[in-house]
């Protein structure tokens, strides 16, 4: 039901005096429902009283925002915009202190010689008290128990003849309660003597084994707690009695899109037109992860403008290409927040993915996967762009040149391979093998490739053909002089994981190798330059390694020190840069043990130079880098 028709149902339950009861509307947190009723229904109408229950704790406060409402809507500007009718709303006990005279000429009614009357007892001298229509919003915020806050409304409704409508987020009233004692809830439910009113299976997948049928997973837990502990009982039984419609308020997407782009078409032409020609991608996004969040939909676009602005200021190519894979990633990541999903864990340590889910299920329709870049959820989460990251990441995709990819090349195809019969899995493979021979992909598609095979080597399937195209890949690595790929790759699946760490571990050991070679000749031209710690300090700014696993333990110690005593402050500053920089975070022991012994063999050295002839800032440079040292070791130690 649209707005419109909304409306329409509104005016004609205010207009028929035989509508004897209250309408629901009900929506979700953020879906616009109370942004709908104050800008379509109660602006402007003087007989309508918008009521927000959000922490009301009692009935003499509803009564009191009521009372005042009612002054607000009939009492001259003048009056209600003076401090001194906000200063009475604010205090507390609603004892009448506004001039009998002013009642008098509004409302016509002559309270004088009458003293501390209450908000309550003031409304009900109102004789016209049913020609107003009373919308109370936000009512599974009331802190009064639900029963009582409806047999509050229930009294205006039956015994006053009042129109009223309530707004909230019915699923959250049904969650009113569940937490209390919810320990004692748990246990009482483990109990299996109790007949919990659940339906035993009987077919053939029902278990024989008895201690098996002892188990009682979560769900389970979860259903016998409603079946067992319904507090909302009596929210129901009156909710049967008051509420005669229940309008479920789902806002209009497309509409609610238009006009939340609008902002950009004078502050950010080309921002505005590329979401304006992007609309029905966002829109096909939100609708298929059932997203009505108009909330949602901001942060979508205030996000999206931020990161808009900082890829337009790369010199990359194929730029609008890295915008839309953007745009997307945001729509995602953000639903993915919304629906409490960790959007950290979807890409787990990899720069990008081109194959994100926000779902446990990964045999998906291809709608349901998108393109996920690090630097896009980082910003998502925590509001800070590491631009040497996104420069990275984009390079990195980049670099493996998916456009140039054909929609029916083996790749794609086992990406989807659940969705192929046995025969053209094995073609597939075969030609990805044929491919690998012939230099066809950017080996950083390698992991991606081991991914889909190590599902299908899950199944037991052709395992000879993909240790073959695995043993390829190494050819590749070992030939090319390949010494870091990012292997980071995030499944659900223990078994594959396990298959996957597998075949990734023979790649692994031709890129150690032909690291090694590279890095002697490397780290021997770097300690022969004048500028050595400046140099290396560039140097380790390229390599991996986390994924290496040591840093110190590459050296030798001698040479290091030798390199000391020779050198300028600015080189050993820079050498204690490198040791900052690679050993910064706080679970250094599961990635850097290999290194300690080093670590405090410099240490040792270090401290038996003769420092007699060095000048001041390169003793001190010296006795800085033993402190850094030292840190480090103890959080290598922890």
């Amino acid at each position: 039901m649209d707005d419109e028709k909304i409306l329409d149902v509104l005016n004609k339950y205010i207009e028929n005096p035989k509508m004897q009861y209250a309408i629901l509307i009900d929506g979700d947190w953020g879906s616009g429902k109370t942004y709908f009723i104050k800008t379509k229904f109660v602006k402007n109408n003087k007989n309508i009283i918008y009521i927000p229950l959000n922490g009301i704790k009692n009935r003499e406060d509803i009564d009191k925002k009521i009372y005042y409402k009612i002054l607000e809507n009939n009492m001259p500007e003048k009056i209600t915009k003076s401090k001194g009718f906000s200063a009475l709303k604010k205090t507390s006990g609603a004892i009448f202190v506004i001039s009998n005279e002013i009642i008098k000429n509004v409302f016509k009614i002559d309270i004088s010689g009458v003293k501390n009357l209450n908000a309550s007892e003031i409304i009900s001298l109102f004789k016209n008290i049913s020609d107003y229509v009373i919308v109370f919003d936000d009512l599974e915020r009331c802190e009064m128990p639900i029963s009582e806050t409806l047999g509050y409304i229930n009294d205006y409704v039956e015994h006053k003849n009042v129109k009223c409508v309530i707004v909230a987020n019915e699923q959250e009233i049904n969650k009113i309660n569940y937490d209390n004692n919810y320990e004692l809830k748990v246990m009482s439910c483990l109990n299996d003597n109790i007949d919990y009113g659940e339906k035993q299976g009987k077919d053939i997948f029902t278990k024989i084994n008895n201690e098996e049928n002892k188990k009682v997973d979560i769900p389970k837990i979860k259903n016998r707690i409603l079946n067992m502990y319904d507090g909302n009982k009596k929210y129901k039984a009156i909710k049967e009695k008051l509420i005669g419609i229940t309008i479920k308020y789902i806002p209009d997407i497309n509409k609610v899109y238009d006009e939340l782009i609008v902002e950009y078409k004078k502050k950010n032409k080309d921002l505005y037109e590329f979401l304006k020609e992007n609309k029905n991608k966002c829109i096909n996004i939100i609708k298929l992860n059932n997203c009505n969040n108009i909330r949602t939909m901001i942060f979508i676009l205030d996000r999206f403008e931020i990161l808009y602005n900082e890829i337009n200021r790369l010199n990359i190519d194929k730029k609008y290409s890295i915008i839309n894979l953007v745009f997307i990633n945001v729509i995602f990541s953000s639903i993915g927040i919304k629906k409490g999903i960790d959007i950290k864990q979807i890409l787990s340590g990899v720069m990008y993915s081109s194959a994100a889910c926000l779902t446990e299920d990964v045999r998906q329709n291809n709608n349901n996967y998108y393109t996920a870049f690090n630097f896009v959820d980082d910003f998502i989460l925590d509001g800070n762009i590491d631009r040497s990251k996104m420069l990275g990441s984009i390079q990195y995709y980049l670099d493996i040149n998916y456009e140039n990819i054909e929609d029916d090349d083996p790749y794609n195809k086992l990406k989807v391979y659940w969705e192929l019969e046995d025969d053209e899995i094995k073609n597939a493979m075969q030609e990805i093998l044929v491919n690998i021979k012939a230099n066809k992909y950017n080996y950083k598609l390698f992991p991606k490739i081991i991914y889909s095979l190590s599902c299908i080597e899950n199944l037991n399937f052709e395992k000879e053909i993909i240790q073959e195209i695995i043993t390829e890949m190494g050819k590749y690595i070992e030939n090319n002089e390949i010494d870091y790929i990012d292997f980071h790759f995030f499944t659900r699946d223990e078994q594959v994981t396990k298959i996957y760490n597998k075949n990734i571990k023979y790649i692994k050991d031709k890129m150690a190798f032909s690291s090694k070679n590279k890095n002697i000749i490397n780290l021997k031209d770097i300690f022969e330059s004048k500028d050595w710690g400046v140099k290396l300090n560039e140097y380790i700014r390229e390599q991996d390694c986390i994924e290496k696993k040591q840093f110190l333990n590459e050296f030798d110690i001698d040479t290091i020190v030798e390199k000391i005593k020779n050198s300028n402050s600015k080189n050993i500053y820079n050498f204690k840069y490198c040791i900052d920089r690679i050993y910064n975070f706080s679970n250094l022991k599961d990635f850097y043990i290999n290194d300690l012994e080093k670590m405090e063999q410099l240490i040792e050295k270090l401290k038996d130079i003769d420092k007699d002839s060095f000048g001041i800032t390169k003793k001190e440079a010296i006795e800085y880098l033993i402190k850094t040292l030292k840190e480090k070791i103890k959080l290598l130690e922890q």
